[in-house]
């Protein structure tokens, strides 16, 4: 008998919302700020939902489903990668549950990358052949990634002309 003893779920779904003149006019407020992002744009942590009602909303029927139970909002911010852009290995400390909503994703603007927790705690060569360390989605524009906060992720390095804007959010 196998017993999977600490599973990480994901959770990937599609809302259809049409956003991205919203988000421009958040990221005309804001001026950038930079946590895990290496280049591009990055608001800072907007504490209310209001300019954007009814993707948190949709969000709060998802997190239940998630995590079968509701949870509190946090927070959100506003990413938007241009070439050659990336987001560093990092984790969200204080909340339960983080996510991401891809609003507009181009052609080869990076994939997300989550990171195994025993990553750093075996040899290269055991994870290569026993592990996988790395689990890596591929955005699409509507896609929304609800995922434990503890999970380290980062993003890879932006190669395309065009920018990739996403909503990033805590939940606790």
């Amino acid at each position: 008998m196998i017993e999977h003893i600490f599973s990480c779920p994901i959770y990937v779904d599609k809302i259809n919302l049409k956003l991205l003149d919203k988000v421009n006019k958040i990221i005309k407020k804001h001026k950038t700020n930079f946590v895990s992002n290496v280049g591009g744009y990055q608001s800072p942590s907007i504490k209310t939902t209001k300019d954007l009602t009814e993707l948190f909303a949709n969000i709060d029927i998802k997190i239940s489903q998630f995590y079968k139970r509701p949870l509190k909002f946090q927070s959100y911010w506003i990413n938007k990668n241009n070439k050659y852009n990336y987001n560093k290995p990092h984790n969200h400390p204080g909340c339960l549950v983080s996510g991401v909503y891809y609003v507009n994703v181009p052609e080869d603007s990076g994939d997300i990358i989550f990171h195994a927790p025993y990553s750093d705690l075996v040899s290269s060569f055991m994870v290569e052949k026993d592990f996988h360390d790395l689990y890596i989605i591929k955005p699409k524009t509507n896609m929304l990634l609800l995922f434990p906060s503890w999970l380290k992720h980062s993003v890879e390095m932006s190669k395309s002309s065009k920018s990739r804007l996403s909503i990033a959010f805590n939940y606790s």
